[in-house]
């Protein structure tokens, strides 16, 4: 394998970074990261020395030219998250907040048990979902919506003055909300990541 591809996974990992942030660093396309990080070409001088850039390294080291202590390395610092309860994924529930177990993360997130199968095949029942705490979102995020003081995971959609809730399962129907019904609709956070267990 080419020292530079060597080097340059060995610096991602060490920052965790992934391809897709490092293009947004650097303001290189997703696929030039793509097609160096496997290894189908090296970048020229200048898109060396902004990838270096990014991730806090030289570019002699992407060259394996030095090497740099990993101490020096940012790593990211993991810690358990409470699971606290279930969410629905179907009819909205009250969200129990009694911690059922702990997940492992590097994100700063609360963490919800999903019940029932609205939301398969991408999140099963007995997922876990890891949620920003936000009272925003965008249309097509992925939310933690509570409804007259109940809890569901769906999709947000925003048409034409309505707000709904989407299903990924399309065995299910929307949850249609318009005028005060829309504006009583809170957002409690944003699913940023979703566990399954085998």
């Amino acid at each position: 394998m080419d020292i530079f591809v060597t080097q340059l996974r060995k610096a991602m990992f060490l920052r965790g970074m992934k391809q897709v942030e490092l293009s947004r660093a650097t303001g290189l396309t997703d696929s030039q990261i793509s097609s160096w990080y496997n290894g189908r070409y090296r970048p020229n001088a200048e898109a060396m020395t902004k990838i270096a850039a990014a991730l806090g390294v030289t570019t002699d080291y992407l060259l394996g030219k030095e090497e740099i202590p990993i101490a020096k390395f940012t790593l990211p610092q993991f810690h358990d998250v409470p699971v606290l309860g279930s969410v629905a994924a179907g009819t909205p529930i009250l969200a129990q907040e009694d911690v059922i177990g702990t997940v492992m993360t590097d994100k700063d997130v609360f963490a919800l048990k999903v019940k029932g199968d609205s939301m398969s095949p991408r999140i099963m029942d007995g997922d876990i979902v890891l949620v920003r705490q936000q009272d925003a979102a965008e249309d097509g995020d992925l939310v933690i919506a509570e409804i007259d003081g109940e809890a569901t995971c769906k999709v947000l959609k925003r048409s034409h003055g309505s707000v709904m809730l989407v299903p990924f399962n399309a065995a299910f129907a929307p949850f249609v909300f318009s005028g005060q019904q829309a504006e009583d609709l809170r957002i409690l956070g944003k699913v940023v990541e979703s566990r399954h267990e085998w």
